[in-house]
């Protein structure tokens, strides 16, 4: 759970559909159109860059000015990480585009995942997964499994997960050893693999007995297999579920479970409306349920969360517009000392 970066914030740009022509542009933070609507699709920007697609259905990308920067020429391609982005051309095979454009990689591949640490996951015609570098070089074989909701894990912290032949999951380092044996098998009724990536020092595992635990990087269960759902550890703590807590409980690394009658709720409504903005600890990119949230943590007097729910009514982002709503908020925040408060009531009311 990755805290909202306020400062990369201020500068996004936000993608959005006319109503009239079904078209996508993007609007910066007060809600000015700064890219016309032009588009067929249009997504979030990552690294500089954004995927949209033309009206003939080819997807390119285009910098923070609206230029067109890699000519929509691709039959999809995804998002940037590490200055790679993964393209599929017209005989759906996989390659990378460095942001340029320039096919950096290949499209030789049968599927693939983003670069993470420097690797990226890549499947061979065999439909075997390994990993290449941003030469494109091999640099651990093809051999790993495809699983039953993901292929292998992206990197995290120097592991990844893979699955062998008999369907057991464990985790490889970036020489492609094996240094956490593969045990964890797949649960015929669960449609979920068994395994998350490593945060913090901590990967979510789930047991036999259908709840997810908790090991180090030595394999070792730290947290006993009691949890309904895991989520992923940022600063100390991961949003989990539990018989008891079905929401709102997050859990520390010696297995504290903190309920959201704790102090605390604020702070966890705020993080939960982050996860829905950012997409992030598995949850899917949705503006309304951030500015649920938001504005939940808000009612309870939290200062960074009534700035977002007041820049999100100024802006019109998962909510009504509603200037007035959104200054209301933001002069909340801005009361308690929130300097970027202060900022964006000083930057509306100059206009």
């Amino acid at each position: 759970m990755m805290v909202l970066p306020m400062v990369a914030w201020a500068q996004e740009l936000i993608p959005f559909e006319d109503s009239t022509s079904e078209l996508y542009g993007y609007k910066d933070k007060t809600g000015k159109v700064v890219i016309p609507c032009k588009w067929y699709y249009a997504r979030a920007f990552y690294d500089g860059r954004a995927v949209v697609v033309n009206n003939n259905r080819q997807w390119g990308y285009i910098d923070e000015t609206g230029k067109e920067v890699v000519l929509c020429q691709w039959k999809r391609g995804d998002n940037f990480s590490e200055g790679m982005a993964l393209v599929i051309n017209k005989d759906m095979h996989i390659g990378f585009i460095d942001k340029t454009g320039r096919l950096v990689i290949p499209c030789k591949w049968q599927s693939g995942m983003e670069f993470s640490e420097g690797l990226a996951a890549v499947q061979d015609a065999n439909g075997k997964w390994g990993y290449i570098d941003k030469t494109g070089k091999v640099v651990i074989p093809c051999q790993w499994k495809y699983g039953i909701s993901t292929p292998v894990s992206v990197f995290s912290e120097g592991l990844a997960a893979v699955q062998d032949a008999n369907g057991k999951w464990g985790y490889i380092d970036k020489t492609g050893k094996l240094v956490i044996p593969c045990q964890w098998g797949v649960i015929p009724f669960l449609e979920a693999d068994p395994v998350e990536p490593f945060s913090e020092g901590l990967a979510a595992v789930r047991g036999d007995n259908a709840k997810w635990g908790y090991i180090d990087k030595t394999g070792k269960l730290v947290i006993p297999y009691m949890l309904l759902s895991p989520g992923f550890f940022k600063n100390g703590r991961a949003r989990v579920s539990t018989d008891e807590f079905k929401s709102g409980i997050t859990i520390d690394k010696a297995g504290k479970i903190y309920a959201s009658d704790s102090p605390t709720a604020d702070y966890e409504q705020y993080m939960l409306g982050n996860e829905y903005y950012l997409g992030e600890n598995g949850r899917t990119k949705d503006y309304v349920e951030a500015a649920k949230w938001f504005k939940k943590s808000a009612e309870q007097g939290y200062a960074k969360a009534q700035y977002c729910i007041g820049y999100f009514y100024s802006a019109g982002v998962g909510v009504q517009k509603d200037k007035e709503e959104g200054m209301n908020w933001l002069q909340k925040s801005a009361d308690q000392g929130y300097a970027p408060a202060k900022e964006m009531l000083e930057m509306l009311t100059k206009k």
